[in-house]
């Protein structure tokens, strides 16, 4: 499954960055509950339960930041490269 839409049918330059944006979205929302998931299980090694809560805490914060954007139209009126997410 591809983790993002392709885009090269639209035109419109604000589109592409809705869908991208929504689709990053998507694609955080799962490395979360998979962590979530980890942290569920007995006997987790350490730094697996540290890099689960990391991934949770900092993708959480990603998540909240990229539907901000959506809804405050930031995506749009400011070309904002949501494809540069900081991984």
């Amino acid at each position: 499954m591809l983790m993002m839409r392709p885009t090269t049918g639209i035109s419109e330059s604000n589109q592409r960055d809705q869908w991208r944006t929504t689709d990053m979205i998507v694609h955080h929302e799962g490395a979360v509950q998979m962590a979530e998931k980890i942290l569920t299980l007995p006997n987790i090694r350490p730094e697996i339960q540290d890099f689960a809560q990391k991934i949770v805490r900092v993708q959480g914060e990603e998540i909240v930041t990229m539907r901000t954007r959506l809804d405050d139209n930031v995506v749009i009126e400011k070309g904002i490269d949501m494809n540069d997410h900081g991984h």
